[in-house]
């Protein structure tokens, strides 16, 4: 029942706001998840993982699938993390910029089913795959569906997604720190 009042709150808030992409319109990649209260998680990643600077450039050409805080949330227990200890993880990095889809800003529209997407985290791309009026976005260890399209960030668009996207664990691999030599 609570969650239920808690719905029909937050839907009264986004039509008193309008669309309710006003709430989610704040110019740059990085101004629009701030903006958003579901995407505070991805906020606090980004900022840890340093990337805010990259996502705030308003020059910034490029498609960006952000995961919910209900999407980290199922990531943390699929991995058995505490947000911290994500946070603070060698995936977090490039896990973050296999979500990013630099030099095209697409819209929905623009996407087409079985189309490859080039990342940001090198030789790691992402699959559209349409169905029923929708977008999936595959990645190569867990796939999303995009719950909100086509939201404006400056030259960016932000496709709001109910799972974070995990690249292949060989990749994961490469960014994990050498063992200590220490003895």
């Amino acid at each position: 029942m609570a969650k239920l009042v808690l719905a029909l709150v937050t839907i009264f808030a986004l039509l008193a706001a309008g669309s309710g992409r006003e709430l989610l319109q704040s110019k740059t990649v990085t101004g629009t998840a701030a903006a958003t209260p579901s995407l505070s998680i991805l906020v606090e990643a980004l900022t840890t993982a340093n990337l805010t600077g990259t996502l705030d450039d308003p020059n910034l050409v490029a498609t960006v699938f952000a995961p919910t805080n209900d999407a980290f949330a199922a990531l943390l227990k699929q991995l058995n993390y505490t947000e911290a200890q994500l946070l603070s993880s060698y995936i977090l990095k490039p896990t973050l910029l296999y979500h990013v889809v630099p030099g095209v800003a697409a819209k929905s529209m623009d996407l087409t089913n079985g189309q490859q997407l080039p990342t940001l985290l090198k030789g790691s791309n992402l699959t559209v795959a349409l169905m029923m009026g929708g977008v999936n976005i595959e990645g190569a260890a867990s796939n999303g569906t995009v719950t909100m399209p086509n939201i404006a960030a400056d030259k960016a668009v932000v496709h709001v997604i109910d799972t974070v996207l995990l690249p292949a664990s060989s990749v994961l691999d490469t960014y994990k720190p050498a063992p200590s030599t220490r003895r």
